[in-house]
């Protein structure tokens, strides 16, 4: 387990902050029991106005932090808090109160909303749960840059990115402190992509809201984010101001993003890994999880696993190869 990756810069201004966040998943029967950790000891806070991007692959455990953070799974281990409340295991009332305050859009904008009930019903019903008279119908659609006269229209009827938008103004209707957008842009068409970032941007600006950008493209993390966490094997690997991390990644993995990621500028070569593979999520997984596809693996990578190390005082990595990469 690597040390507390937010040390130097602190949890005392965070909403939102993790510690030893771990999430596990029983496997097998009785007689063959293992366990699956996408999320395995995990450290970090959001602050107040603050995007933080979480970069990863498929399977490296960016939805099951997602779903931890707004509880639709339970943290097995360590502590999650909420304004210095911990938040990790409360029931009932509580965590109606937080899940108000800490909202989440999904992946896929078509199976997000009922697909038998109108704009203005999907849009009235969190408007009423908790008495909401900031907004209206009308103001949540002018909010997210739709017509009024698309409230009457059933889902089928609308576009991708209609339907996102509806699910972020739905969101927002809760008058949330935090989204967590588990990669929201990554089923619409590529031309309105930066649309909808530009709305969150936008939201972010009038109603203070935070986001944990969750995706797989480096390029949209360095456009939406202040900070980007890069996540392997359900561990944190390297942690930066998005600008220092797309100019100097120190991780081995967060090179290999980066270099995965479109660019007309780059030359074109093989991408900066060993094998292909997915993460290995095992609890009996030993030392770096990213040990199996890297270039400059060494011998401790298979036995122990990586402290964390801070290059500057906002730059961290959690590896041991760290020092013959560069």
């Amino acid at each position: 387990m690597a040390n507390n990756p937010e040390t130097p810069i602190g949890l005392d201004e965070a909403v939102l902050s993790a510690k030893d966040l771990t999430v596990t998943f029983p496997m097998g029967s009785l007689w063959s029991r293992k366990e699956l950790i996408p999320v395995n000891h995990m450290t970090f806070s959001l602050k107040k106005d603050e995007v933080r991007g979480l970069v990863g692959e498929s399977g490296s455990g960016k939805s099951s932090v997602a779903k931890a953070l707004t509880r639709i799974y339970t943290p097995t281990h360590g502590e999650m808090r909420f304004h210095g409340e911990n938040v990790a295991l409360i029931r009932g009332h509580e965590l109606k109160r937080y899940r108000q305050k800490v909202q989440m859009v999904f992946q896929d904008p078509y199976s997000s909303l009922n697909p038998l009930k109108t704009v203005r019903q999907q849009l009235q019903r969190p408007l009423h749960l908790i008495h909401n008279t900031r907004y209206s119908v009308d103001s949540l659609l002018e909010a997210v840059g739709l017509s009024r006269d698309l409230q009457y229209k059933l889902p089928y009827e609308l576009s991708g990115g209609q339907r996102q938008r509806v699910v972020i103004a739905r969101a927002m209707a809760l008058n949330p402190e935090i989204i967590v957008a588990d990669e929201p842009i990554s089923m619409l068409d590529v031309s309105i992509r930066a649309s909808i970032l530009s709305l969150m941007n936008d939201l972010r600006s009038r109603y203070h809201v935070s986001y944990l950008y969750i995706t797989h493209d480096m390029a949209s993390a360095r456009y939406f984010s202040d900070r980007i966490m890069v996540l392997y094997g359900g561990h944190l690997v390297e942690i930066a101001g998005s600008r220092e991390l797309i100019r100097h990644p120190s991780h081995p993995y967060s090179q290999l993003l980066l270099a995965a990621t479109p660019n007309k500028r780059a030359k074109k070569s093989a991408l900066p890994q060993k094998r292909y593979g997915a993460p290995n999520l095992w609890a009996s997984q030993k030392g770096c999880p990213f040990a199996p596809r890297c270039l400059y693996v060494l011998d401790e990578c298979y036995v122990n696993r990586p402290s964390w190390t801070w290059i500057t005082r906002t730059h961290g990595v959690a590896c041991f190869s760290r020092g013959t990469i560069w």
